[in-house]
């Protein structure tokens, strides 16, 4: 059986090819994993990158947004727009301020958009709901005739996209004196050890010396 995959001129990673990912089985775990995404459009001239709930639905991307949003107006009249989904799993630390660098699983999402209606609305919004809280819609009421009115809900082809994944240490090309470690960002302590650490989620014990370091390990760090 062949692995499904994805891509096309407007998805194709030139900077950084080893990163690139155009595996399906990679981009709709990216996707599934979170549903915090940005709806990219161009509104009077102006590009804007709109921060929404994004889901997948087999090969098919679902997003949504308020029917009065000038954003969502412009991409309902849009021949393309683009979606991207950003998870940042740490932060790779270096001793040069040039080394720094983060571990993160990104999916950019490029495609031509379709107005849902009817069940096909209703469904999708289902799926949106249940994409934040598995289960939840079959506990809360029906949409109203009212909210319906008032929700725009789009469907993006999964045909053209890319997953971009940097999982390793600061880019070992660069000069340095080898001193490298990753930090996880919270809520991802648990997989610390994914990114260079071997068997260990703890970073290593130069970077641990730093008072930044210290502060940024905090469990009493105030989140912004």
């Amino acid at each position: 059986m062949h692995a499904r995959r994805s891509g096309g001129p407007r998805t194709t990673i030139r900077r950084q090819r080893q990163k690139a990912n155009y595996d399906r089985t990679t981009i709709d775990a990216i996707i599934d994993a979170s549903p915090w995404c940005h709806l990219a459009v161009t509104v009077d001239g102006v590009a804007m990158a709109i921060p929404t709930f994004g889901v997948r639905d087999g090969d098919t991307l679902l997003v949504h947004g308020a029917r009065g949003s000038s954003a969502l107006g412009s991409a309902r009249a849009a021949d393309l727009v683009s979606c991207t989904f950003t998870i940042i799993d740490g932060l790779l630390v270096a001793t040069t301020g040039f080394e720094h660098s983060v571990a993160f699983r990104s999916v950019v999402v490029v495609g031509q958009p379709t107005v849902l209606g009817g069940a096909a609305k209703v469904r999708a919004l289902d799926l949106l709901v249940d994409g934040v809280i598995p289960g939840r819609s079959a506990e809360i009421p029906r949409p109203t005739r009212q909210e319906l009115n008032a929700t725009v809900v789009l469907a993006v082809s999964l045909d053209e996209c890319v997953a971009k994944v940097s999982v390793g240490p600061p880019d070992a090309t660069q000069p340095s004196d080898g001193r490298r470690s990753v930090l996880p960002t919270p809520p991802n302590q648990a997989t610390a050890h994914r990114f260079g650490q071997g068997s260990s989620p703890s970073p290593r014990s130069w970077v641990c010396r730093s008072p930044s370091i210290q502060r940024f390990l905090s469990p009493r760090r105030s989140l912004p």
